[in-house]
């Protein structure tokens, strides 16, 4: 994956968030399912990378917010240890390394989180992927099975 390195912006709203942000930023989002809408005001901003403490595709419904931000080559994470990350964030300096993210801070590397990495590949299989799970969610409840 590489080193990206870059000052963090973080909002719940992605509307609200995009018009303070700037280009090079990394964004830290709170957006369940990102949409097109999302992914193309985020595009708009140039941003270097996306991290979202909510999952990014959770098969809810059919988007292609993430593969838009893929294509235009945005980097997105979803994060899995994102307990007290929020408006603090704002502004730092920050890394992420090997599925980790970093606060730089006094020549120091704090841990902030785990991440994961989504590429094109793997955001084309999830509507096939998600089927398939629902397919079989509904033969198991036919045999009395739960999942």
């Amino acid at each position: 994956m590489g080193k990206i390195k870059g000052m963090a912006h973080f909002h719940n709203k992605i509307k609200q968030f995009a018009p303070y942000t700037e280009p090079g930023h990394i964004a830290i989002i709170a957006h369940e399912d990102i949409d097109a809408a999302a992914a193309d005001s985020l595009i708009a901003k140039k941003v270097k990378a996306v991290i979202n403490i909510k999952c990014s595709v959770t098969g809810t419904f059919t988007n292609n917010g993430v593969y838009r931000l893929l294509n235009n080559k945005i980097k997105v994470f979803d994060m899995d240890d994102s307990t007290g990350i929020g408006p603090w964030i704002n502004f730092r300096n920050i890394e992420i390394v090997d599925n980790h993210a970093f606060l730089r801070y006094s020549n120091q590397h704090l841990a902030i989180g785990s991440v994961k990495e989504y590429d094109v590949k793997l955001v084309r299989k999830l509507p096939l992927l998600f089927r398939f799970l629902e397919k079989n969610k509904t033969l198991k409840r036919i045999k009395g099975v739960k999942i």
